[in-house]
């Protein structure tokens, strides 16, 4: 392994092309396995004039294989996957980091620091007594330099992050003897550190005359973001010392607070928006603090009110100066104006809702600070500026309607206007619930006209926009409202008759007639405005004219019919936030609105409704009356606006409100059974040919030795959309064949097209498998046939397809031919997917309790090869499951199965578990219950090795006074009985008395139960799954769905009835082997052996004879 080598693979593991990286993955894996393999990477790091790709290729790869090889225990069932690192290396390797970890490329840097917090954290607090000496040497070192101490503060804050996240109680308990080491170096670097920022920042501000003063000082524009962040990293390391590392009566925290309370102070007089994420640093600090312990509260109220003053005195200078025209030219400098106004806020409005729960402040003084005309004078600001649809959502909405839909704020809504304005407004709700309702309500119907009709026909459009700000406000607060009014009447009051208005023509004339007056009246203000720009006095028309030319831009960018959308879109949405809080008796009011807006055109619209009803059906308390009347509709407008719909998260999203309705009516879905089924159906045509056609480009070359230049970007997100989809759809088909629990068996061939497509795609992909293990391909080749296997067929779909298998087979009583075609495939499929072996043997059980004479008698030999290829490579839960399938074939056909088990060997090897010990208890045992039935069937020559079967034997007899199953004892016993009762035996005598004691409790068992319920106990055949359900070490789950219980009954008489255990005479059995004793041995020995136990014999005797009175 050369040097050249290894950097040539990391330049192609830092790729952008799928092939590439897959090659260089396996290269570099085959590198690991050399023990020099870490030194050849920091050799890389350290060579001079090299890429400065490879060097941070160098680093992420010491970074993984540090972290999966550094601890000297392995988590994978596999360890030989483990490389053991010396501990001389790791010694070398510890000493490179912490002296080379700060590197000029910041990228290497937080890479070689990650990689040092991961050892840190493995060997804390071991080989880590002195971290904080280590820390304290590498600030001193630092100390003239920023850029190093810059690094180290990362260092320092992923460090400690990283072992205040233990949980162990020792490594806790070490933590926070090591936090307070940290604490007077953190609080010291902190106000050494805000201290630079302080002196530095009054240079940098604008009519400052500290700048004009020093203007021979050299100072580097560098400095302060790295100053500043520096502070900030320091501020989220004293959090986790002080919330991690401090005990909870440490006297510290106390002064920390204050401590916190001065940074606030000094921070916030500067007014500088750079410094706006180190004071939301300290605020959450300050927050976490507080709210665990107000005791600083009562200490010094004062210095809590100078610091909201404070906040309400920055935030009244500066909230109120940006204006949405640059917000409107996307100028990025103004919007981060609003984000630091926004965090400011939220800041004050956090602190404020801290102190009122707490009653350490009176409102009185909220009240001084933001009074009832400031606070409407705000939400107007928020209404009209930040929380309304601007013009590029507008284009967005008209032009990608579905895109626009889906955009998730979730990811960046701290700096999204929207988003962040309605978190400001709910906030602001919650610290003043009485006077904000009213403030909402009275901007509303300020805007809103009397007569509905005129609303209709006479309303701007920028004026409907801005309805639909203030609706949305509502809705956000909806539960936080709802005491205050009476949404129902309100609700039909406002918009009752808007809704039902269709006289859409009459609208569409009045709004011509007003666009050509508009038209004219704008021509007119051009040729003025033409005029007075000649004369060089244009500026204020522009500005006085702005709203008209933002309403004509609005216009534009959205059509005639998507105007009114906007507005109907967020009726919709409002039903779906207070349909919980509606009243029963008035829900069905709400059904009623809601399908006549899913009615009206338009895909935001349409989505928002899919979304509505979504949470409708979630409501626990629906009327179920009034959603029957409607379900028709419901599903009749999903099927419909699915297949207008491109985007594949907008057909999952109706596909999923279909399930949940699938789920709520359970059976009662039989009425909408037929239209289910055939829409699914050619859902799934549809989406399957788009499917084929996009593996068919990458599928299709693998005989032509694919070409290098696939289109991956393209391919792979048309891939990833169908396979959402098609996981959407089996989704869906498995929930109706469950809840239709066997009603509508006919419409299940429908579903079994799904099926088969899946299978062939699933047997598709393991030739392609198959071909890279066979054939020598070429380099690309490989590449290319590997793309194609991860591309093939996703994961997801092929486990749903395997549960809608299992579903129709467990529910349907009909189809048995098309299914048995079936089964073969299941052999196919299957391949190194090990994940799904569980499913897979629920899919052969119900195939053998369907039909167990055709399939044992053609599948026989694949099934027990089946079992034995796997038994020994799955966890315990595996294993249980592979043995329950091993036990129902001999209990239907023992003589076929029995010599097959035996010429695989299992037999050998299920008698060395039980004497090793070396399985989960209760695999062991599902041996014994598998090889009673096999000895019952085929006696083991136990003349080839006694000493093998005597300590299996003790084993068993140990093992089954255990045993809590009485079916478990009485197979056991009479296999041992059958197989193994000779007086030839060594401790024969103690096996006769194992035997006589089983018996009586297997008989005793057996009456206690009988006398209760007046029938013979039964075998519970699913008792393995209760075991597997209880042992979360084993399957996370072992299915999504419940077997039906219909099918369990069924089951159970089933197996019964071919059970030939259930039939056995265990008491003649008993008294028939014990008379057989005599003429196998001596007249004395028998009679020695009889006198020894004749205390059992006679309590067995009594037992039997009492079977016999009350049963037979």
């Amino acid at each position: 392994m050369s040097l050249e080598d290894l950097a040539e693979n990391i330049l192609s593991f830092l790729s952008s092309n799928t092939e590439t990286i897959l090659h260089a993955e396996q290269n570099i894996s085959n590198y690991e396995k050399n023990e020099d393999y870490p030194r050849l990477l920091i050799e890389l790091l350290e060579y001079e004039g090299i890429d400065q790709q490879i060097r941070l290729g160098s680093s992420i790869l010491l970074k993984n294989y540090l972290y999966k090889n550094w601890r000297k225990r392995s988590y994978s069932r596999n360890k030989k996957e483990q490389i053991q690192i010396k501990e001389e290396l790791k010694l070398d390797l510890k000493k490179y980091l912490l002296t080379h970890f700060i590197d000029e490329n910041i990228s290497i840097t937080k890479q070689l620091i990650t990689t040092l917090c991961n050892i840190i954290y493995i060997e804390f607090p071991r080989e880590w007594i002195t971290l904080d000496e280590t820390f304290i040497n590498l600030f001193e070192e630092s100390a003239n330099n920023l850029v190093i101490t810059h690094q180290i503060s990362i260092f320092l804050k992923s460090a400690l992050k990283k072992l205040a996240s233990k949980t162990i109680p020792r490594d806790r308990r070490a933590f926070i003897v090591l936090g307070n080491k940290m604490l007077p170096l953190v609080t010291n670097l902190l106000e050494s550190s805000l201290e630079g920022i302080l002196n530095i920042i009054p240079l940098f501000l604008p009519n400052s005359n500290n700048n004009k003063k020093n203007n021979n000082q050299n100072v580097d524009n560098k400095d302060l973001p790295l100053m500043i962040d520096i502070f900030n990293n320091l501020i989220q390391t004293l959090r986790w010392v002080v919330t991690k590392g401090l005990e909870k009566d440490n006297k510290n925290k106390n002064e920390i607070v204050f401590q916190i309370v001065e940074y606030l102070h000094q921070i916030l007089d500067l007014e500088c928006s750079a410094l706006l994420q180190s004071v939301c640093k300290l605020f959450k600090f300050f927050r976490k603090l507080i709210y665990s312990d107000p005791t600083p509260f009562t200490t010094q109220p004062d210095s809590f009110k100078s610091l909201l003053i404070s906040l309400f005195s920055v935030f009244n200078k500066t909230f109120y100066s940006i204006n949405q025209n640059d917000l409107n030219n996307s100028n990025l400098e103004n919007e981060e104006k609003f984000f630091s106004k926004y965090l400011l806020l939220r800041s004050m409005l956090v602190l404020i809702a801290i102190f009122s729960k707490r009653q350490l402040i009176s409102m009185k003084i909220f009240n001084e600070l933001l009074n009832e005309e400031q606070l409407q004078e705000l939400i107007e600001i928020l209404l009209k500026k930040y929380l309304i649809i601007d013009i590029e959502d507008l284009d967005y909405w008209n032009n990608q309607p579905e895109s626009y839909f889906h955009q998730d704020y979730s990811k960046y809504w701290k700096v999204d206007l929207n988003p962040c304005t309605g978190s400001l407004i709910v906030s602001l709700n919650e610290v003043f619930p009485e006077i904000v309702p009213k403030i909402l309500f009275n901007i509303l119907n300020k805007n809103l006209y009397e007569k509905k009709e005129d609303f209709l026909l006479s309303i701007k459009f920028s004026q409907l926009l801005f309805i639909e700000s203030i609706l949305h406000s509502i809705g956000l607060c909806s539960y936080l409202l709802y005491k205050n009014v009476n949404f129902v009447d309100w609700f039909q009051h406002e918009f009752e008759e808007i809704i039902y208005f269709d006289d859409y023509d009459k609208l569409k004339e009045i709004k011509n007639q007003s666009l050509q007056t508009s038209n004219l009246e704008n021509n007119n203000n051009s040729s003025n405005n033409n005029n007075s720009s000649s004369s060089g006095n244009n500026n204020d028309n522009d500005n006085n004219d702005n709203n008209n030319n933002n309403g004509q831009e609005e216009n534009e960018k959205i059509t005639e019919k998507e105007q009114f959308n906007i507005f109907f879109r967020r009726l919709s949405w409002l039903i779906g936030n207070f349909i919980y809080l509606i009243p029963i008796e008035s829900k069905i009011i709400f059904y009623d609105y809601f399908t006549k807006l899913f009615l009206k055109p338009g895909t935001v619209l349409q989505l928002t409704c899919v979304d509505t009803l979504q949470s409708i059906i979630n409501d626990e308390d629906w009327n179920i009356e009034g959603v029957n009347k409607y379900l028709n509709n419901w599903i009749e407008i999903l099927f419909y606006i699915i297949n207008d719909f491109h985007y594949w998260k907008s057909k999952c999203s109706v596909l999923n409100v279909l399930n949940l309705i699938i789920k709520k009516l359970g059976n009662d879905i039989i009425e909408f059974s037929n239209i289910i089924l055939e829409q699914i159906s050619i859902l799934w045509k549809n989406s399957h040919k788009q499917q084929q056609l996009n593996s068919n480009s990458n599928s299709n070359s693998i005989s032509n030795n694919i070409n290098n230049n696939i289109n991956n970007n393209n391919n792979n997100n048309n891939e990833n959309e169908n396979e959402f989809l098609s996981d959407s759809i089996i989704e869906v088909c498995i929930n109706v064949v469950f809840n239709l629990e066997n009603n509508q068996s006919e419409g299940f061939n429908i579903l079994l097209q799904i099926i088969v497509d899946v299978i062939n795609a699933k047997i598709q992909q393991n030739e392609i498998e198959s071909q890279i293990k066979n054939q020598n391909t070429n380099k690309n080749g490989y590449n290319n046939v590997k793309y194609a296997i991860t591309n093939a067929l996703d994961d997801n779909v092929f486990v749903n397809c395997l549960q809608l298998w299992r579903a129709i087979l467990l529910n349907s009583s009909m189809m048995e031919n098309e299914l048995f075609e079936l089964f073969p495939y299941i052999f196919e499929i299957i391949n190194n997917d090990i994940d799904n072996i569980p499913l897979i043997c629920e899919i052969i059980e119900g195939y053998l309790i369907r039909m167990n004479e055709k399939i044992i008698k053609k599948y026989h030999i694949e099934l027990i090869n089946f079992i034995y290829k796997w038994i020994n490579q799955i966890i315990d839960a595996g294993i249980l499951l592979l043995t329950h399938l091993l036990e129902i074939l001999l209990i239907f056909d023992p003589k076929l199965i029995t010599p097959l088990i035996i010429e695989t060997g299992l037999v050998n090897e299920m008698i060395l578990s039980t004497i090793t010990q070396d399985k989960n208890s209760l695999i062991i045992n599902s041996y014994y219950s598998i090889l009673s039935r096999i000895f019952l069937i085929n006696r083991p020559k136990i003349e080839e090795n006694p000493s093998l079967f005597i300590s299996f034997l003790n084993n068993w007899l140990n093992d089954s006074h255990d045993f809590g199953n009485w079916y478990l004892k009485k197979a056991s016993v009479c296999s041992i009985i059958t197989s193994f009762f000779s007086p030839k035996l060594e401790n024969f005598n103690k096996l006769f008395s194992y035997i006589l004691n089983l018996s009586i409790s297997i008989i005793s068992q057996y009456l206690n139960v009988y006398l209760k319920n007046q029938q013979l106990p039964k075998q519970n055949y699913d008792s393995y799954i209760v075991h597997l359900k209880d042992s979360g070490d084993l399957f996370q789950e072992i299915s999504e769905y419940p077997k039906p219980s219909q099918f369990n009954l069924i089951k159970y008489e089933i197996l019964e009835q071919f059970d030939s255990i259930m039939d056995l005479d265990f008491c003649k059995l008993i008294t028939s082997s014990i008379q057989n004793l005599e003429n196998q041995i001596n007249e004395k020995s028998f009679n020695n052996l009889i006198s020894q136990n004749q205390n059992l014999i006679d309590e067995l005797t009594n037992l039997i004879n009492s079977l016999n009175e009350k049963i037979i």
